[in-house]
């Protein structure tokens, strides 16, 4: 069973005229935002860390990552 029809089984404990969106639209909307924060988290680790290392370290990064 796909990741989207689990969710759909997931009880949406909302009233009726509290409902603007779906709730599988909600929780995919949370995902993507927790999945965009932490992508971001690590991108801004990796700058602080090029920031503080000296030229050759910041040569063997690079190089690793090819």
């Amino acid at each position: 069973m796909s990741i989207l029809k689990q969710l759909a089984l997931i009880p949406d404990p909302r009233k009726d005229i509290n409902i603007k969106h779906q709730l599988i639209d909600v929780i995919f909307l949370v995902f993507a935002t927790v999945v965009k924060w932490s992508l971001g988290m690590e991108i801004n680790q990796s700058m602080a860390l090029i920031k503080t290392a000296s030229p050759a370290a910041i040569a063997l990064l690079t190089l690793s990552m090819h």
